[in-house]
């Protein structure tokens, strides 16, 4: 009869400290939403809270570590770049690194106010590069890209399809780098332009050409170059080439073509012109001789001699 009572207070005995274990764990804080496991103990992703006193030996409970609503991720930053320029200038103006957007008509503000008119904006970009290059004319071209070298190599695409040698980089803007710049006068960034003229091959081309310079816009560099050699050849048909604005015209021959072998190249600086010259030569695989030079900044109409390889007159400064 002992032996039976005391199985029974031992099951009794046994019962409650079973319940007493489960309102213990039942008893232990909960954050919102957390779920329990039985593990080994704190680890990586997870945090001992408390314990399972319901088993024998005791299990400990942990929590996921960062269990319950993950907070909301934080609003990306963007900034932006708005870029103005000018036909007639051979710089441009930026602003970059600002987070409201709409600053273009700013930019092209403080264009107009050094030009005097005529500026345009390319565009605002955001959380990116835009880069400018120039060709062999003085025009300017600018690429977008994700990447400094990706907007290099965008400006350039469209540059060097017409350029002699690959187009001269200026200037590569990011957007998440604050900076206001541009030219702050006329005098430092609007162009002189020079063209030259020729009779047309048809009317009797005399080795002789017409390089007006020092002129505020192509159109009037050309014009006066044809208005020359007309002059000068009775009127005949003349045709001018395309103007080059803060540059230099390059002359140079092809003795291997005769009359054929008169040429030029324009470029923005009398090494790149001397370079876009040879290049020519080395495409048609004949040595030529380079001649004079002309900057487009000199105001002055010249007459240039391929026979000689220097100018023969000039109504104003000499060239170079």
């Amino acid at each position: 009869m002992m032996s039976v009572l005391l199985n029974r207070r031992q099951h009794l005995r046994a019962i409650a400290l079973m319940l007493a274990g489960l309102l213990g764990a039942m008893m232990l804080p909960q954050p919102a939403a957390a779920q329990l496991f039985p593990c080994n103990g704190d680890g990586p992703g997870q945090r001992m809270v408390g314990m399972d006193n319901s088993t024998t030996p005791p299990t400990p409970l942990c929590q996921a570590v960062g269990s319950g609503q993950a907070p909301q991720p934080a609003a990306p930053i963007v900034l932006y770049g708005s870029l103005a320029w000018h036909r007639d200038a051979d710089d441009v103006w930026v602003a970059t690194g600002y987070s409201t957007k709409g600053q273009d008509q700013a930019t092209i503000d403080a264009c107009n106010a050094v030009m005097g008119g005529g500026c345009t904006a390319i565009g605002e970009w955001s959380n990116s590069y835009v880069s400018v290059v120039r060709d062999q004319n003085g025009g300017l071209f600018a690429g977008w890209g994700t990447t400094s070298r990706g907007s290099k190599k965008d400006a350039s695409r469209e540059c060097d399809k017409e350029n002699v040698i690959p187009c001269l980089p200026i200037g590569t803007y990011w957007t998440e780098k604050y900076r206001a710049r541009g030219p702050k006068t006329a005098a430092e960034t609007r162009k002189r332009y020079a063209a030259l003229a020729w009779l047309k091959e048809a009317e009797g081309y005399d080795r002789r050409a017409w390089i007006a310079s020092g002129h505020v816009d192509g159109p009037a560099a050309k014009a006066k170059a044809v208005a020359g050699c007309q002059a000068a050849n009775g009127g005949r048909e003349c045709i001018a080439m395309p103007a080059v604005g803060n540059g230099f015209i390059q002359t140079y021959n092809l003795p291997s073509a005769g009359t054929h072998g008169d040429a030029n190249a324009s470029e923005t600086t009398l090494e790149r012109a001397r370079k876009a010259a040879l290049t020519q030569c080395e495409k048609s695989k004949a040595k030529c001789t380079l001649q004079q030079a002309y900057d487009s900044r000199v105001p002055g109409l010249f007459v240039h001699d391929f026979i000689s390889g220097a100018a023969i007159a000039a109504s104003e400064s000499a060239p170079r």
